[in-house]
């Protein structure tokens, strides 16, 4: 089985100067083109015509219960929205932007999954295809919280810096195999 939790944001919380702060231990860009965003993957752009889609996937470092949490903030950091999961049922982490016009959809994508967005037969060569018998379930639970100010986004923040203590994030300027196809 596979399940890709594709949580969409925009205004106002994207916008030019816009920040996806997340606990790396690794980023894979998916292509040519993230590949070319890699210095830039935490930041927002203004809207910008036929920009191209650019996907980087993520490991995540967690606490000791397995628990990570990534948190999207506006420019001024006045205003933001965490994602909180547990990696033992969601290891993987996709981020999606989607920076074109207003009108043709500027939003960002933050993808808790269980695997990478790539086909089924990728995914289960890399061992990263979940398993459900017949008949089995899995249960998955994946937290939005809203920080309504400044103060909420600023302790947000340091609970994500924490989780990274120590840890220094392993960046990949091209696509790897193993990541992507």
């Amino acid at each position: 089985m596979q399940l890709l939790y594709h949580v969409n944001f925009g205004p106002p919380i994207l916008g030019p100067g816009a920040r996806l702060v997340a606990p790396v231990t690794m980023v894979v860009p998916r292509d040519k083109t993230a590949a070319g965003g890699i210095d830039h993957w935490p930041n927002y752009i203004a809207p910008q015509p036929a920009f191209e889609e650019e996907v980087f996937f993520f490991d995540l470092a967690a606490d000791d219960a397995g628990r990570t949490q990534v948190l999207l903030h506006n420019a001024e950091a006045t205003v933001g929205v965490s994602l909180r999961f547990d990696k033992r049922q969601l290891p993987c982490f996709s981020q999606w932007k989607n920076t074109v016009p207003l009108e043709d959809g500027y939003v960002t994508g933050l993808e808790p999954g269980t695997s990478y967005p790539n086909p089924r037969k990728h995914e289960a060569q890399h061992g990263r295809l979940a398993k459900l018998p017949p008949g089995g379930s899995r249960e998955f639970e994946v937290e939005l919280t809203w920080h309504q100010d400044a103060a909420a986004v600023a302790r947000a923040e340091k609970e994500v810096i924490q989780l990274q203590e120590g840890i220094q994030p392993v960046v990949h300027r091209t696509p790897q195999p193993e990541w992507c196809i």
